[in-house]
């Protein structure tokens, strides 16, 4: 694979993408999504595409304690309800390296809201209530309709943050993910310790918890969906979303 630095100057060869998805991957081709990475794992520092000066920019350092868990960057041609490109993390233990793409499938959403304890306790006994009734799907081994969560997110005056999570198609090899709670329990509070202290040493806190949850791979290929809808309506290609 050869790779030439910002999402306009993109070069990918020696590798064709759908064979390598028929071969490896559960997830039909609308999952597949290609990720620019800001910021490598294991990095103090958080880096931000510039597209004026087509560079990275450092645009916070991290306190002693902080690392990046793992890889953050964004999906390019995307825009949120906020204007910017769809932020993904990239949810591999591989050292995915700073200003070039990758390739992956989307597995769900990490929300971050600013929320007091009893909208905590309440999100957490929804999650939970999804995840016993998963497993006890698993544990009959066959086809038991499990009821997702509600999507409505929590009741809070504050804005939800959502960040794509991504699994990356090198690791389809070792793997087999399908939804973000296959990942394991300590992956997944590992990814919310960060990110709700992350959020906090940003001085964005202005409740007394900063909490986060997962939303399922249905709902993330539909927040990708929309925000290419978003950026093709804002480039006058297609239609436009809300």
């Amino acid at each position: 694979m050869k790779y030439k630095m910002g999402p306009g100057l993109f070069i990918h060869r020696h590798i064709k993408v759908a064979s390598i998805h028929r071969i490896y991957s559960p997830y039909p081709m609308t999952d597949f999504v290609k990720v620019f990475i800001e910021t490598e794992r294991g990095s103090d520092r958080r880096y931000k595409w510039n597209s004026t000066t087509q560079k990275l920019d450092v645009v916070r350092i991290l306190p002693h304690s902080y690392r990046f868990p793992y890889a953050v960057g964004f999906v390019p041609n995307t825009k949120t309800a906020s204007g910017e490109e769809l932020p993904v993390l990239c949810v591999s233990e591989r050292k995915h390296k700073s200003g070039v793409f990758h390739f992956g499938y989307i597995i769900g959403i990490l929300n971050i809201q600013l929320i007091d304890e009893t909208e905590e306790r309440n999100i957490q006994l929804r999650n939970q209530k999804y995840k016993d009734e998963l497993e006890a799907a698993r544990k009959k081994k066959r086809g038991v309709v499990v009821s997702s969560p509600p999507t409505e997110p929590p009741v809070s005056s504050s804005p939800i943050h959502q960040i794509l999570i991504m699994y990356p198609i090198d690791d389809l090899l070792d793997n087999n993910l399908n939804e973000v709670y296959d990942l394991d329990d300590a992956t997944l509070r590992q990814i919310q310790w960060f990110f709700t202290h992350h959020w906090e040493v940003q001085g964005e806190t202005g409740k007394s918890f900063v909490f986060s949850d997962f939303s399922h791979r249905h709902q993330a290929v539909e927040l990708y969906q929309n925000a290419i809808a978003r950026w093709k309506a804002a480039n006058q290609i297609g239609h436009s979303v809300s």
